[in-house]
């Protein structure tokens, strides 16, 4: 049975002053145990300053990290006690080092080997121990004089070396220091260190930023911003969708809006809103640029004009409130960008869209929610012909979730955000449990789509989203094509026809809005102007494309003196 070697547990032959910095990676993070005396593989090799240690390391560690710490000793009666492992691996028992180390591997044994004895009935005690403990390692020695010789000489250097610090005894001293994780940043020289994912790293930039917020107490999204213009759709949007999701009631909604924003939180004691009320329900970009989305279809080289491969054709931004984003979003992806393939099942038509509407809409919710928003960046979303890229800029919490275990069930919810969580949580967007990748690999496995490949760094993630067999058979017999390699350098995706504005940014050639205009020659209702246009979501369609044109004078109004009449029709000027 192997014991646990987490990031919380090390082995160290000897002290070593960097290890500061180890001691203060444990202390910012979940704490650890760094045993010294003891080698990588868990076997005790001794200390000859132990005492030493005992005595004066609790003062530097006092005085350099101005934290204090557990420091305790041991000893191993006999050469070959490891702490690390409960039953010792062969691979491990068996490396030369160990075996040195376990008293097995002397010189007296190699001198006794023979090549080829005479009497194979007859070995010496050292050598029948060793052959023992390490069968393969013998029968290389005899046949191998070359590494015989280097064996030999790496068993005197160890000697040399002190490698094994025995007492007078034979006992065996090592000392471990134990590291609870503290509430307050601890720094080292003035820099800051964390354990992650069994290794020590400096925390530096944004992450450090975001680290000594936290330490603090502090959350981004929790900081107060002096000015707030809170824009009434989205506190509308909020409080509609708060109350039909049941997360809050009529009477918690019918309240004036700076009540509302303190019931959620937002509202400091001071009086003072916090930067997630602004970004929820006002202007982001006022507290943080490069707070919305951008969205780009990029063509293979010849595709859609492209004269490259990966070349961008066309781009949009999503602005506006962070609770409105994901949205207008979901509604410009599922519009302009991603091509639904045509199927029939008996006389009924069937769309199939590369990615499953509630694994895209969960991807995006996740997205704005966890973004670091003091990167100054935008979400990215590229689409290609068989597959789309989500790029956020955020921290992937290392420390407590691992990638590849991210669809393994629900897990813990980590909040980069809590404030701006809380308020997707509210609107009935999002879940508190950690069920986010949960949610999106079951949309997933009822489409029949493979879960999207998630690439985290320290900064960024990034998740790589393809369509289902399903869909890339459709693709493929589109194009009558054999190999879905081909897929990436042949699709080129239908744009439907849609009219820009100040929030969503839409460029349009004139031959897609004069089809606009021109099917507007006879007026037509609102439903017939948004069906043609094929815009899912009423209200996106009213304040995004029809507003806009009533606005520029360009659709004129069948009942001008009652613009909201259920009868009202437009017609093109």
């Amino acid at each position: 049975m192997i014991k646990p070697e987490t990031q919380r547990n090390e082995y160290k032959s000897s002290w070593q002053d960097g290890y500061f910095e180890w001691i203060s990676g444990y202390a910012n993070a979940s704490g650890g145990v760094l045993y010294v005396g003891v080698n990588d593989d868990g076997y005790v090799v001794g200390l000859k300053d132990a005492h030493f240690l005992l005595d004066t390391l609790p003062n530097q560690i006092n005085a350099f990290l101005g934290i204090t710490v557990s420091i305790d000793h041991g000893n191993a009666i006999s050469r070959g006690t490891n702490l690390k492992y409960d039953i010792v691996p062969d691979e491990i028992a068996q490396k030369a080092e160990n075996l040195y180390i376990r008293g097995i591997l002397t010189t007296k044994a190699i001198e006794d080997i023979e090549v080829a004895p005479a009497d194979t009935c007859y070995v010496t005690s050292d050598v029948q121990k060793l052959f023992d403990a390490a069968p393969g390692l013998v029968k290389q020695l005899r046949r191998d004089e070359s590494y015989r010789k280097k064996l030999f000489s790496e068993i005197k250097r160890w000697q040399n070396e002190n490698f094994v610090n025995a007492s007078e005894d034979g006992t065996l001293e090592y000392v471990w220091i134990t590291v609870e994780p503290f509430s307050y940043a601890v720094s080292y020289r003035s820099h800051y260190y964390k354990r992650s994912g069994g290794t020590t790293r400096e925390i530096t930039g944004m992450e450090l930023s975001r680290f000594l917020m936290d330490k603090a107490g502090l959350k981004w999204d929790g900081m107060p911003v002096k000015i707030v213009d809170f824009d009434k759709d989205a506190l509308a949007y909020l409080r509609e969708h708060a109350v039909e999701r049941g997360r809050l009631t009529e009477r918690e909604v019918a309240v004036p809006n700076d009540v509302l924003i303190k019931n959620l939180n937002m509202m400091r004691d001071d009086g003072e809103y916090t930067r997630a009320a602004a970004m929820l329900f006002g202007n982001p970009e006022r507290i943080m640029v490069g707070s919305f989305i951008m969205i780009g279809y990029f063509a293979p080289a010849g595709g859609r004009g492209a004269n490259k491969a990966n070349e961008v054709i066309y781009q949009n931004e999503i602005h506006g409130p962070l609770i409105l984003q994901a949205e207008k979003a979901m509604d410009l992806l599922y519009s302009k960008y991603f091509k639904a393939m045509i199927d029939y099942n008996g006389i009924h038509r069937e769309e199939t869209f590369m990615i499953p509407h509630k694994a895209m809409r969960e991807i995006l919710l996740n997205a704005i929610a966890h973004k670091n928003y003091a990167s100054g960046n935008p979400i990215q979303i590229k689409v290609y012909d068989d597959h789309v890229t989500v790029m956020n800029e955020g921290i992937w919490p290392f420390d407590e979730l691992k990638v590849e275990d991210a669809y393994n069930g629900a897990h813990s919810s980590y909040k980069s955000n809590p404030l701006i969580a809380s308020g997707f949580y509210k609107a009935g967007e999002i879940e508190t449990w950690g069920q986010g990748f949960e949610k999106i690999k079951d949309a997933c496995d009822a489409a029949g789509a493979p879960l999207p490949e998630i690439k985290a760094t320290k900064g960024s993630v990034t998740l790589v989203i393809r369509g289902s067999k399903h869909y890339m058979e459709l693709l493929r017999h589109n194009l009558g094509m054999q190999d879905t390699a081909q897929v990436s350098t042949h699709v080129t995706t239908h744009v439907t026809t849609q009219v820009g504005t100040h929030v969503v940014k839409i460029s349009l050639d004139d031959d897609q809005m004069n089809a606009l205009l021109d099917y507007c020659i006879e007026p037509k209702s609102r439903e017939e102007m948004q069906k043609f246009c094929g815009i899912r979501t009423r209200e996106y369609f009213r304040k995004e494309i029809l507003s806009p044109l009533v606005k520029s004078g360009r659709v004129g109004l069948t009942i001008p003196e009652k613009p909201k009449s259920s009868k009202q029709k437009y017609f093109k000027k």
